[in-house]
């Protein structure tokens, strides 16, 4: 554990529960890597998200660790974390050129760091390194969705058996909504919330077993994701539009919740939701498809080519609202609806809409960052999304679970 006298000797300073207060965190291992991969501008920000001095790249946490040490031993782990080491402290010390394993094992269970500090580093470290493209369509945005943790045994907080889309089952698993931050040139995660569900809301022993506070209150993962709009819009990200899949499009909410902060969406609905024509008759979204005109246009390109579906797209009673339908070349019989807006003085065209759903697609991969050809969008992802694991391992769920005693809850 850091002690007042390790501080003195780093010219840093403890508050009173002995957490780095006023330090440079990652902050040098941040301006290397920008000298290393920004050179020539080629991966500037152009977002408005700035560290202290101005400059892009300098939005890393300078409040999180503040001892040099400190900050090298998390960024040695989270450069330790590839497809060929081992999660354990062990593997991670050894490829991290650690003569033991006990500073990753501190920096889990004894260094005091606050995650939420953090995580709100996110958004200025997106902004920064993923450059807007000059001309692009519909410009940055935000894509919603989750991912999940398999896990073995009920002890890790917040796992419970959910589908898993990893696997496309019900598995024993932790599930993490996130939002990615998305411009043509690639993608990274802004924000996060753990999901806990309902089984374990309602069950304050096995909460305090795992370390999840009491003050922490059940919500629904549409909830999370505007919890994380409402930060996103507040730390200032230069996003116009949100895309989500079905689980949070059809929450009203949090759709309204979008087109408050000014973004355009577009939001995969069930066939069976109920939308509103302009002659004011109530029809399910697939009854859209009778007198529906479809054309044959990409929605971007995948690990194959051009990703071309034929589409279709209708008005609503509500300005600016559409639904868009997906229906797949191959399989005629297999569609997706969305239901699309655009604010006043932006255009709420097909083309647009179809852009923006084509864009939230490559975020469902995104923390498979080791399996991209395009080095930059690896280097990207594995800064943010294996900083992400950093994190998850640090807090694993609702409240992680961590060598024996628990971390903060992820709320």
């Amino acid at each position: 554990m850091v002690t007042q006298s390790d501080a003195h000797e780093d010219g840093l300073r403890l508050n009173h529960r002995g957490v780095i207060l006023g330090g440079r965190a990652t902050l040098a291992v941040c301006e290397t890597k920008q000298r290393e991969h920004g050179r020539g501008g080629q991966h500037r920000g152009r977002g408005r998200l700035r560290g202290e001095s101005g400059r892009p790249g300098q939005g890393c946490p300078p409040a999180v660790m503040a001892q040099r040490r400190s900050a090298a031993v998390a960024w040695g782990y989270v450069a330790a974390l590839s497809p060929g080491v081992k999660a354990n402290c062990w593997a991670l010390a050894e490829s991290a050129g650690h003569d033991g394993w006990g500073r990753m094992q501190a920096l889990l269970s004894s260094y005091r760091w606050d995650w939420t500090d953090l995580r709100a580093e996110l958004p200025a470290l997106a902004a920064a390194w993923i450059p807007d493209a000059e001309g692009d369509l519909i410009g940055p945005g935000i894509a919603i969705d989750e991912t999940a943790q398999l896990k073995h045994g009920d002890a890790t907080a917040c796992v419970a058996p959910r589908h898993a889309g990893i696997t496309g089952h019900v598995e024993n698993c932790v599930t993490t909504v996130f939002s990615a931050y998305v411009t043509a040139h690639g993608q990274a995660w802004a924000d996060f919330d753990v999901y806990m569900p309902d089984r374990w809301a309602g069950d304050l022993a096995r909460r305090r077993a795992a370390g999840i506070g009491d003050d922490l209150e059940f919500a629904t993962r549409p909830q999370l994701a505007m919890n994380q709009l409402d930060r996103l819009t507040v730390a200032g990200l230069p996003a116009r539009w949100a895309a989500f899949d079905e689980v949070y499009g059809r929450s009203e909410k949090l759709r309204k919740n979008a087109a408050k902060a000014g973004l355009a969406y577009a939001a995969i609905i069930p066939r069976d939701y109920q939308v509103t024509l302009p002659s004011r008759t109530a029809i399910r979204a697939d009854q859209a498809v009778k007198d529906a005109v479809f054309e044959r246009r990409s929605c971007g390109n995948g690990p194959e080519g051009p990703r071309y579906s034929d589409w279709a797209m209708t008005a609503t009673a509500i300005g600016g609202q559409c639904v868009l339908i997906r229906r797949l070349i191959s399989r005629p019989d297999s569609r997706t609806f969305y239901l699309c807006w655009a604010p006043p003085g932006r255009p709420a065209t097909m083309t647009c809409f179809i852009t923006i759903a084509g864009r939230r697609w490559p975020v469902e991969v995104g923390h498979r960052w080791h399996q991209s050809s395009c080095a930059a969008f690896s280097w990207l992802c594995s800064l943010f999304l294996v900083g992400f694991l950093f994190l998850f391992w640090r807090c694993p769920a609702g409240a992680g679970v961590v060598a024996g005693r628990a971390c903060p809850a992820l709320a």
